[in-house]
């Protein structure tokens, strides 16, 4: 009797879509390119956005932040993570030189954070939590409305 019911249950979990399953964020500390390391964990005072991408995604996340910045940017905490390249401290520190004058951008060299959201090179995600990490909604790709009226009602 037992095996049935495992068996069910092991089948349901996989028929439900993922952004469904409650799913906790996992606490991860990233530098910025000024240098200051931002810590991001739950549970947290607002809701969190995140939204990833890497040199040829970047364009893809404009449309996502006109749209936050429009809709209110007080009620949430935001953080930016380019997704980089690992490799020697030059290198390192020439890229951070392309970032200095923009807001904090937080920076995964070799990609090890943004893996742990299933982030795919070349396609910007967002990810929305809730107060205590579970995630509410995510999207790939570029802003569009249709994609947009999932993150409106938060």
């Amino acid at each position: 009797m037992f095996k049935h019911w495992a068996f069910i249950s092991i089948f349901f979990f996989f028929l439900i879509p993922g952004s469904l399953r409650c799913e906790t964020a996992p606490a991860f500390s990233l530098q910025d390119q000024h240098g200051y390391v931002k810590t991001v964990r739950f549970p947290s005072e607002k809701k969190t956005v995140l939204i990833i991408a890497d040199r040829s995604s970047f364009k893809q996340t404009t449309g996502w932040a006109t749209a936050f910045i429009q809709k209110g940017v007080s009620q949430n905490a935001y953080y930016a993570i380019a997704v980089l390249g690992d490799g020697p401290w030059f290198y390192k520190w020439v890229t951070r030189g392309f970032f200095t004058h923009k807001p904090s951008i937080l920076l995964d060299w070799g990609g090890r954070i943004s893996r742990k959201f299933q982030y795919q090179k070349g396609i910007c995600k967002l990810l929305l939590m809730d107060k205590d990490g579970t995630l509410i909604c995510s999207e790939s790709g570029p802003f569009s409305q249709k994609k947009w009226a999932r993150f409106k009602g938060y």
